[in-house]
């Protein structure tokens, strides 16, 4: 399972990281270029 999460204070993160699973930062996914994602 892939999470996605925006957060300027922490606290996406955190529920992002308590949900489990790969935890993306959308801000940094947009920097690095990345759009496109697979998962089952």
């Amino acid at each position: 399972m892939k999470t996605f999460y925006f957060s300027a204070t922490g606290n996406s993160l955190y529920v992002a990281k308590r949900i489990g699973g790969e935890v993306y930062s959308i801000p940094q996914m947009l920097k690095e270029g990345k759009s496109e994602f697979k998962d089952e």
